[in-house]
């Protein structure tokens, strides 16, 4: 009775068992033809072919051992390690070494990580809430869950951010040769100043389709520490709001900041008839425009690496840094002041 194909339901590309082997051995030792096994396994005459030619090599059909070094991780290792992950998702490579027991290196931890579905980022900065501070939040998200495009880019963000020299700087790679130790070598290594550097408070805004000009703050001098107060506040909404409100169905945003809940400051803003969205209190990741201010920053060390090494009297070095604050403002554009507002759905549903 001739020899029929059957079906061993073998992934292509998988390693044949040990008990096929002996199948495909036993076949051949009465003579049968090498086709004829290939078609009855289905399987190629190569792999038979070669099944039979390393015949003599395996013990009991096993796999003959591979040349090469052989995988850091085992199965095991890598169950282990994954289920450490997900009972701790904070937990640090050193940790998972040793909780494990094991000695792989971070690369190879990060690898298993990421081929598993893992991501392995900073794990994101909100702040510390209290059921108090937490049920105006969820109010306010729950009376704006609905809110689409449209209503989102009526809203006119604002904020104040003290940018300073020195701040924001990007961290910077160099190559050198390994074998020479040139890390500290002065021109691989990048300087830093220890005192405090000059520093400018602004304030911003940003709404669909729209952005304010910079707007530097002054200092009051009649406050008691000759800081930024609600006189100092009101400079700026005098300066930027009426351009950006007036005849329009713009609604205004700031948050609840002293300066920003003063009596003066109410007082003005209902004088004019402003419409001002109700903030929740401790909220600063639900304003778009707080994304901005480091971008800000990393454009100001993108448009000047060496501002820090600026050679200049003070008041040159802070028109030079007024100048470039401008500039990355501009820089940023408006499509990236867009994309902010359009986080706002996200914003609300998290």
């Amino acid at each position: 009775m001739p020899l029929r194909p059957i079906n061993l339901n073998r992934v292509k590309g998988t390693e044949l068992t040990p008990h096929l082997r002996g199948k495909i051995s036993s076949q051949a030792e009465i003579g049968i033809p090498t086709a004829t096994i290939a078609r009855h396994f289905g399987l190629s005459p190569s792999t038979i072919q070669y099944t039979l030619e390393q015949e003599h090599a395996r013990a009991d059909g096993k796999t003959c051992p591979r040349s090469g070094r052989p995988p850091i991780l085992s199965e095991g290792d890598k169950r282990l390690i994954l289920r450490l992950i997900k009972r701790d998702p904070f937990i640090v490579y050193r940790e998972i070494r040793d909780q494990s027991g094991l000695t792989a290196s971070d690369d190879t931890l990060l690898r298993l990580v990421k081929s598993s579905g893992y991501g392995h980022w900073k794990a994101r900065k909100r702040p510390f809430l209290t059921p108090e501070v937490a049920a105006p939040r969820y109010k306010w998200a729950l009376a704006h869950r609905n809110w689409m495009w449209d209503d989102w880019m009526r809203v006119v963000w604002s904020d104040e951010c003290s940018v300073e020299i020195g701040k924001g700087k990007r961290h910077r790679w160099v190559f050198h040769l390994n074998h020479t130790n040139k890390k500290y070598k002065k021109e691989h290594v990048i300087t830093y100043r220890k005192s405090k550097g000059l520093s400018i408070m602004i304030w911003g805004a940003i709404w669909g389709g729209g952005s304010s000009k910079i707007y530097q703050m002054v200092r009051d001098e009649a406050s008691a520490r000759n800081g930024y107060s609600a006189r100092s506040y009101l400079d700026v909404l005098e300066g930027n709001l009426p351009q950006i409100l007036d005849d329009t169905n713009r609604i205004f945003m700031q948050d609840n900041a002293p300066i920003h809940t003063a009596r003066l400051i109410k007082s003005w803003l209902d004088e004019h008839e402003y419409d001002v969205i109700k903030w929740p209190p401790y909220s600063p990741d639900l304003n778009p425009i707080e994304n901005a201010w480091a971008k800000l920053k990393e454009m100001i060390d993108r448009l000047d690496p060496h501002l820090e090494s600026f050679a200049g009297t003070p008041s040159e070095l802070k028109e030079h840094f007024s100048d470039l604050i401008d500039r990355a403002w501009e820089e940023l554009g408006q499509d990236y002041f867009d994309k902010l507002v359009k986080t706002m759905n996200h914003r609300v549903a998290c």
